[in-house]
């Protein structure tokens, strides 16, 4: 086999391997941005916030009847209700701030 030929043998199995590893790394890359995808719906979603809330809750109840309240069942209300309306009220902030972030960005 002449040495041209060995070569071009040479420089097809190493651009065999070189595409074969790209696509390992994409293949890599989407299967984090699909689960990167999955923990930001559960960061956002209702049962995360709801179940929160309701851990919220039964802490609060739980310290403020140990400590003798007489309305604790109201009164736990108060830190899990402040906890669901950030959760709500967060949403529109982020949105600002990411407007105004997207605005100085450009600035520089």
């Amino acid at each position: 086999m002449s040495d041209r030929l060995k070569n071009a043998v040479r420089a097809s199995v190493c651009y065999y391997r070189c595409m074969e590893d790209a696509s390992k790394k994409i293949e890599e890359i989407i299967a984090r941005n699909r689960r990167v995808e999955l923990e930001k719906a559960w960061e956002t979603s209702w049962t995360r916030k709801l179940s929160i809330t309701a851990m919220t809750y039964a802490a609060a109840f739980l310290i403020l009847t140990l400590y003798g309240d007489t309305r604790a069942v109201f009164n736990a209300g108060i830190p899990a209700g402040a906890f669901l309306l950030s959760t709500l009220s967060l949403p529109w902030i982020k949105a600002a701030w990411l407007k105004r972030r997207a605005i100085s960005s450009e600035a520089v």
